[in-house]
């Protein structure tokens, strides 16, 4: 078995969930790779948490030592955290380390990586943006805590998996092996068609949120009104209960532009439904939009718990992960150590 080392910064459902993945893939007949697993969190209670629950084989007090002989370093930290993480990992890192951030935007994980992790190719270290789309199980699960974390949560998702231009094909064809590895199909993706993309799917659901708590705690009526919330009303305004302000505005400040697009599209869709609550008596126009959206949803909803788009699993033509990540790409430090096992063994 080829042997990775494997860092985790952020231990919430993403990055326990990972480790699950991996620990699940090692207990397979047919695994070739086994995963040690290190991880840091800023939350103490989460980074031992996820290694009680099985994720983790060890756990670190700094985001350095935790990468310090990574091959593999995901970032799963909080939107809010991630510019910090680059500069204090850049100078941990090991020749040919790869990361693989998760984060909702990617184009500003890039600047980052450039000013922080090393460059000559002698020692150089990578970045591959990856987006997981997570099993249709959890769709309508709001919970990101460590808690939260499954074995499957990659199942029958995907990974939208988006290199910078100056990425080695070797570092993507990776990327896109470790997804399948976690139980995802791949996707390749533009880094600024993703980021547009997010604005859409990540960002514009926050901002109505955000919206409708405002609008509606600032409301005369807010003292009844808040005794009547149900599951329809937290489902709408989660953001605000699952992440801090400082991330939620890393999402939208960075991202500003393309989410104020989507949210003129949507401000024109909602004054269009205003107008046919207000002016059509009979409701056609509100009947016929309803069931036009119904059966636009139940089309997607088939689509997504299935996995089946209009194109299939973009595969490439890959090594074996293995061979991989025990190639010159990944530095003299793994190919020396593993010499060194070699003549220890003779």
């Amino acid at each position: 078995m080829a042997e990775v080392n494997v860092a985790v910064l952020g231990l919430e459902r993403l990055g326990t969930s990972f480790g699950l993945a991996l620990k699940r893939y090692m207990t397979r007949k047919d695994a070739r790779h086994a995963f040690t697993i290190t991880g840091h969190d800023r939350r103490g209670y989460n980074s031992k948490k996820a290694k009680e629950m099985g994720a983790l084989d060890a756990t670190a007090r700094s985001a350095a030592a935790a990468v310090k002989d990574a091959h593999i370093v995901l970032i799963t930290a909080p939107y809010d955290q991630v510019e910090a993480l680059y500069g204090e990992i850049g100078e941990a890192l090991g020749p040919g380390a790869v990361v693989l951030d998760t984060s909702p935007l990617k184009r500003p994980s890039i600047g980052w990586a450039a000013e922080t992790l090393p460059q000559d190719p002698d020692v150089a270290a990578y970045l591959v943006g990856i987006t997981p789309v997570l099993n249709p199980e959890v769709l309508l699960d709001s919970g990101i805590e460590v808690e939260d974390a499954r074995e499957d949560l990659f199942d029958k998702g995907t990974f939208l998996i988006c290199p910078a231009a100056s990425c080695p094909p070797e570092v993507v064809e990776l990327a896109a092996e470790f997804a399948r590895i976690v139980g995802a199909s791949v996707h390749f993706m533009d880094v600024d068609e993703h980021d547009g993309l997010m604005a859409a799917m990540e960002g514009l659901p926050a901002v109505m949120g955000i919206g409708l708590f405002r609008a509606l705690s600032l409301a005369e009526a807010w003292g009844d009104l808040r005794r009547l919330a149900n599951p329809t009303f937290g489902l709408m305004t989660h953001h605000l209960r699952s992440y801090p302000p400082a991330a939620l505005w890393a999402m939208l400040h960075y991202n500003r532009q393309n989410t104020a697009r989507y949210l003129t599209i949507l401000i024109e869709t909602l004054e269009a439904l205003r107008d046919s609550l207000e002016s059509d008596e009979e409701g056609v126009g509100l009947e016929a939009a309803l069931e036009q959206a119904a059966s636009r949803y139940a089309e997607w909803e088939k689509q997504r718990f299935t996995n089946q788009w209009e194109s299939k699993d973009e595969d490439i033509p890959t090594a074996s992960f293995a061979a991989t990540m025990g190639g010159m790409l990944f530095g003299r430090r793994f190919a020396e150590r593993k010499k060194g096992d070699d003549e220890d063994g003779e």
